[in-house]
């Protein structure tokens, strides 16, 4: 349903309305204060609608959600019965002709429409369900690290895990349309905007240049045309300026951005947000439940409606190690209303690694094991590349033929081998050891005996 400025009775809400759509298509919230300055002009719209008293007083009345909608449907109601009581008055001075009675038979199958269960009607139900159900199910654009369709993604780490290097890379690789690494497929192709409240517009070039340059396989050169930054710059367009505090403001300004690329005809189907503590409203709180939930879900919203996979930048907590669901600062929201959580992890004593951990609603639990820089530049993040977890173990050390082994005990003997002495192996230790020895497995060498009892370690047997 469409209400038009028309629809009203009164005049003078038809110019509040049309002033409130004209800043609804411009990205403007529709605040007392626009609206004032809008209708404040030379023709005298302010005075005619009864000045700043008359948007007060509507503001004070004004319905939100499905009472909005209600509301809005009696006026576009009330507005066909003028029309067809015009048209039935004309009649009763001469005979209507064919256009006139087919706008009075259109105008009463609106009203039915309108009146007769509309909303039921455009609820997901008989055949609206059966066309859903008979849609193929879509393929995820990035398998074990993406959902299968646009929403809302949160990447956690801690500082210097490369979290924005991760998020920069597969932005340049999606704008280009091409694999972000060997082994997966080539990205959409649309264009890619990058809000970043964290970072100068020259860092985040020189980053993502940076990346260009040392990863492997195509070329990832004119990526900075397929890439829109909008970051912390003096040259910034004030216009702009709301994408850096992303309340209802900034949350409608990043709708308008969305809508213009589409209506330029080259849509935005991938946006990176950094990040969710200094992009969030400052009257937000992470740690509050509901203020969060409701934020998140406008950013969800503007994933759905607007076809666009939104990934956000947080920072990880301290704790909780176990489940990447958990990791995410601040309130059990920032998890509970993403559909996908990201972690990113430096390996002990591995700091040309990181590890990959994703979970989520729909989309498979999986960990993948990335290298980022050669040896000699171990500590900085270059590239990502899916690493062979077993690629600098020597199997001859670790595990001789026919000894055996905990993977306790192969992560005890790994961590030695890296220069690293503990008692006890460590979280990230333990999994790279049974990566290394699902590897071997894979390649026939070893065999892996899982415990009967929940809770004790795998035996890796060496082959003969």
């Amino acid at each position: 349903m469409h209400l038009l400025g028309g629809d009203f009775a009164d005049p003078r809400l038809c110019a509040i309305f049309d002033a409130i759509v004209a800043r609804y298509r411009d990205g403007q919230p529709s605040d007392l204060v626009g609206l004032y300055d809008d209708l404040d002009d030379d023709e005298g719209t302010l005075a005619r609608i009864g000045g700043v008293a008359t948007l007060a007083e509507l503001a004070d009345a004004a319905e939100s959600g499905v009472l909005a909608e209600s509301h809005a449907r009696r006026v576009r109601r009330l507005a066909l019965e003028r029309r067809a009581r015009l048209l039935h008055e004309r009649a009763a001075a001469a005979p209507l002709d064919s256009a006139a009675l087919a706008e009075l038979n259109e105008i009463a199958t609106k009203i039915d429409l309108l009146v007769g269960g509309s909303m039921l009607r455009s609820s997901f139900t008989a055949d609206r369900l059966r066309e859903v159900l008979a849609e193929r199910q879509p393929d995820s654009p990035l398998p074990r690290v993406l959902d299968t369709e646009p929403t809302l993604h949160v990447l956690a780490a801690l500082p210097k895990s490369g979290k924005t290097c991760f998020a920069l890379s597969i932005a340049a690789s999606w704008g280009l349309g091409i694999a972000p690494w060997t082994g997966a497929p080539r990205l959409p192709g649309t264009r890619v905007l990058v809000v970043s409240a964290e970072q100068a517009v020259r860092r985040i070039a020189h980053t993502a240049r940076q990346l260009a340059h040392a990863a492997p396989g195509p070329s990832r050169e004119g990526w900075e045309d397929r890439v829109v930054i909008v970051a912390r710059d003096r040259a910034l367009d004030p216009s702009l300026r709301p994408l850096l505090r992303l309340d209802e403001t900034g949350v409608a300004a990043l709708r308008g951005l969305i809508e213009e690329s589409r209506r330029a005809g080259d849509p935005i189907g991938f946006v990176v947000l950094d990040s969710l503590s200094r992009l969030k409203p400052g009257d937000v709180e992470e740690n509050d439940a509901d203020a969060m939930s409701a934020w998140l879900d406008s950013l969800a919203a503007i994933a759905t409606d607007m076809n666009v996979y939104v990934l956000l930048i947080h920072h990880a907590g301290h704790a909780a190690r176990a489940n990447p669901v958990s990791t995410p600062r601040g309130s059990s929201a920032i998890a509970a209303v993403a559909q996908v959580v990201l972690n990113i992890e430096t390996p002990a004593g591995r700091s040309w690694e990181r590890t990959l951990r994703v979970d989520g609603n729909n989309i498979e639990s999986a960990s993948t094991t990335f290298r980022v820089s050669d040896d000699g530049d171990a500590g900085r993040v270059l590239f990502f590349q899916p690493a062979d977890p077993a690629g600098d173990a020597d199997i001859e050390t670790l595990l001789p033929v026919g000894s055996q082994v905990s993977v306790n005990g192969l992560a005890l003997k790994m961590m030695a081998e890296d220069g690293m002495k503990a008692d006890h192996p460590s979280g990230s230790a333990k999994r790279r050891a049974r990566e290394v020895a699902s590897a071997w497995k894979s390649a026939g060498l070893v065999a892996i005996d899982e415990p009967a009892r929940r809770g004790h370690a795998a035996l890796i047997r060496r082959l003969t």
